[in-house]
C-alpha cells in the first residue's frame, strides 16, 4: 500500500486533531505491545515514539517523511495482526 494514502498518514497529515496525532503515537506502542515479537519494528515505533510529535507542517517533507515511516509501522503491525491472530499478547 502506498503509505501517503494510508488511514493513518492521512490523519497524521490533517490539521484537524492535534490531540489525536498525540493519541495515535500512544495507540501505535499499545498495538506494539500486544502484537507478535518483531524487533525491528520494535526498534523503529520506539524511535518514532521517543522523537514526539514533529512541528505540524503537512507539506514539509521531513514531516511528511516522519508521516510515512508510521503509517509503515501501523501497516506492519497490521500484517503481523492478521499473519498470527492466535499470537497477540493479552493483558498487555
Amino acid at each position: 500500500m502506498d503509505s501517503a494514502r494510508h488511514t493513518i498518514f492521512q490523519r497524521l497529515t490533517s490539521g484537524r486533531d492535534a490531540r489525536g496525532r498525540h493519541l495515535l503515537l500512544h495507540e501505535l506502542e499499545q498495538r506494539l505491545a500486544r502484537a507478535p515479537r518483531d524487533d525491528a519494528l520494535a526498534t523503529k515505533v520506539h524511535t518514532l515514539v521517543a522523537r514526539g510529535l514533529p512541528y505540524f507542517s503537512p507539506e514539509d517533507s521531513h514531516y511528511r517523511r516522519w508521516a510515512t515511516q508510521v503509517a509503515q509501522c501501523w501497516q506492519r503491525l497490521d500484517e503481523l495482526e492478521a499473519a498470527a491472530p492466535g499470537q497477540l499478547v493479552s493483558g498487555a
